[in-house]
């Protein structure tokens, strides 16, 4: 009897055990699957909030023709920016029918809508007969027939053009196709329409303004400014174009300046070298396609290491002519757009890079004078600067030479801006126990730089 007790008992903890194990199953799928659908909705809310925001950016500009500083800088200013519309006016196209038995006129007029992405429909109201004041100051009782423009929800605030339809007979209107396909009204009346065309035909709605944020925005404008992953406001950076200009000047057997010693600085002068050498080396190019054309080759071009040879050539007989106390400038002028991809120590790492309005790197005299003379490392030019180098009088005449260097103030231009997301990798939406189903958090939400969204 014990024995089997004991088994039924034992069978009724496993079931139990099977149960639990069963639901905790369930609930950890349940669970990774509805945190990671909270990442996925958050993450798509994020990307068009910031969507919204770089239209509130370019609003912000169009209106006030310089870039904003802030995001409360922008949604600030959105009340304060204001489009102004006219009203929507029809087109109107008579038509006058002659019934069959030819005992009167049937006028009718055909309502064209062709704005559709303002207007949702036409809409219109029959009149009862009415006493009117004609052109010629009588008066008769006549149907007064109005029609007029529904808006979209997003353009509510415009207004419409009324088409005044005046009659001596009933006016009947309808859709000149049924369902929702056609929007254009058909209106007819067992008389003639009277007075029409005259200047009575329309009475027109005003000119209205309103605040550009009711064009523009599918969300609250309080919440378009804030990551829905870690609650923080998103960072706005400027994108700036920075122009950098400046010049080596180099003296042979010069008092003073400093001794060249970089590969660029090297560089530059033998850029120079080859500069003077180019007239010469362009002649004899043109004298080997002339001889290869008398000879019936018309199509020939100069080998590349022909070229290297002449170019090599052409360059040492250049640098030949020089003479102590000679002087030689190379200038350089060129702009460069910053770009999250460089690296700034000071500023935490983000998503897409580091923030691109780091003025300070950008405008270093270590980082302007790579702009502006950088080394060449294509195989064809390190090819020539090394075989150049290699030649006795060149590597003379760069020990002989003295170099000033001189740079103007890099001048900083504004020229959009980029919106990251606040995203460090870490955040989580679970506390506690539950942190043993927690899922990877999420790593970033894109960013968007000058109009270009990295999610696309």
């Amino acid at each position: 009897m014990s024995k089997k007790a004991s088994t039924g008992g034992g069978s009724i903890l496993l079931k139990l055990l099977i149960v639990v194990l069963a639901g905790v199953l369930v609930f950890t799928v349940y669970f990774s699957k509805s945190q990671w659908e909270t990442h996925q909705r958050d993450t798509q809310l994020a990307r068009e909030r910031m969507s919204n925001v770089e239209v509130a950016g370019l609003q912000y500009f169009y209106f006030h023709r310089v870039w904003p500083h802030t995001l409360d800088e922008i949604i600030g200013s959105l009340d304060t920016c204001v489009v102004s519309a006219a009203p929507y006016r029809f087109n109107v196209e008579r038509k006058v029918l002659l019934p069959r038995d030819l005992s009167g006129f049937r006028d009718s007029v055909l309502i064209s809508l062709e704005d559709t992405m303002r207007i949702d429909t036409l809409r219109y109201a029959y009149g009862q007969p009415e006493t009117l004041v004609l052109p010629d100051s009588s008066t008769k009782s006549l149907y007064h027939t109005k029609v007029w423009a529904q808006f979209k929800p997003l353009y509510e605030g415009l207004q419409s053009d009324t088409l005044h339809l005046v009659s001596d007979s009933e006016v009947k209107i309808f859709r000149r196709k049924m369902g929702t396909v056609g929007r254009d009204l058909w209106a007819s009346t067992g008389g003639l329409f009277y007075p029409y065309p005259d200047s009575l035909r329309f009475s027109h709605g005003d000119t209205v303004s309103q605040p550009v944020k009711r064009f523009s925005f599918t969300q609250p404008l309080h919440e378009i400014s804030t990551c829905p992953h870690t609650g923080k406001t998103f960072i706005l950076k400027h994108i700036c174009r920075y122009a950098y200009k400046g010049e080596y000047l180099y003296t042979i057997n010069g008092d003073e300046g400093e001794v060249v010693t970089t590969l660029a600085r090297k560089q530059a002068f033998m850029n120079e070298l080859k500069s003077m050498a180019s007239q010469a080396v362009g002649m004899r190019y043109q004298a080997l396609a002339d001889s290869a054309a008398a000879a019936g080759d018309a199509a020939y071009k100069v080998p590349e290491d022909l070229k290297i040879e002449i170019l090599i050539e052409e360059t040492l007989a250049a640098a030949a002519t020089l003479r102590s106390g000679q002087r030689v400038i190379s200038e350089s002028e060129k702009t460069r757009t910053a770009s999250g991809a460089n690296a700034d120590p000071s500023v935490p790492l983000l998503t897409g890079g580091v923030p691109v309005d780091s003025v300070a790197y950008y405008t270093s005299d270590e980082f302007r004078e790579d702009v502006l003379f950088p080394e060449y490392n294509s195989p064809v030019a390190k090819e020539q600067f090394t075989r150049l180098l290699a030649d006795t009088l060149v590597a003379g005449l760069i020990g002989r030479l003295r170099v000033q260097p001189s740079f103007e103030a890099v001048r900083v231009d504004t020229v959009g801006f980029a919106v990251y997301s606040p995203i460090t990798g870490d955040e989580s939406y679970t506390n506690g126990i539950l942190k043993l189903w927690e899922v990877e958090p999420p790593k970033n939400d894109g960013f968007i730089y000058n109009g270009l969204k990295s999610w696309e």
